[in-house]
């Protein structure tokens, strides 16, 4: 059965806006934000092809008392810069590469 925040974290990623993952900065941005979660990008990685690094952490100052303070990542996707995946893509990826 699903926890809380599993539930909380799929929310997350299903009413995320589209448009929040069609174009990302080559420096580190938060890109959405949530009480419970947060996307944000890393910025570009040094190797061709270059990739931009999304990421998903814990809200510090979450809702659901037991993720307070955390402030952990929660799932991570590398997309390449040149050749970005659709958003909707990236939002299963992100699904896929939960952290448990």
């Amino acid at each position: 059965m699903p926890s809380q925040i599993d539930k909380a974290f799929e929310k997350f990623i299903d009413d995320m806006p589209l448009e929040k993952l069609e174009t990302f900065p080559d420096f580190k941005k938060t890109l959405y934000e949530t009480e419970d979660f947060v996307l944000k990008a890393r910025g570009l990685t040094t190797e061709e092809p270059k990739k931009v690094n999304i990421y998903i952490v814990m809200n510090k100052h979450a809702k659901i008392s037991t993720m307070r303070g955390l402030n952990m990542a929660k799932s991570q996707v590398l997309c390449e810069i040149d050749n970005l995946p659709k958003p909707e893509e990236i939002k299963k990826q992100l699904k896929v590469n939960k952290v448990k």
